[in-house]
């Protein structure tokens, strides 16, 4: 089942600690969870592909990466964030 429209919780969001990050930080991270929900909540742990997906430069990658990846893990071949995997679930 694919899922094209993204559940964004606010309160969820206003209580993380994410909403916090630098603005660019942020935006990488809100890009890359979108992503990941067009991908069944889930992104491939090439950068260079998530580049692509989510439309970044290299230098910005290179910028915010090492504050993001904290909300990240990974989960085989793919990375995962486990508040998006519970919300996606529950939306299915």
């Amino acid at each position: 089942m694919k899922l094209t429209n993204e559940w964004f919780c606010t309160d969820k969001w206003d209580g993380s600690s994410a909403v916090l990050l630098p603005m660019e930080a942020r935006g990488l991270y809100r890009e890359m969870l979108t992503a990941a929900w067009r991908r069944g909540a889930r992104l491939p742990k090439d950068p260079e592909k998530i580049q692509r997906a989510i439309r970044c430069t290299r230098e910005e990658w290179d910028r915010c990466w090492a504050i993001v990846a904290p909300y990240w893990r990974e989960d085989g071949d793919h990375l995962v964030n486990d508040t998006q995997i519970e919300v996606y679930e529950e939306s299915k």
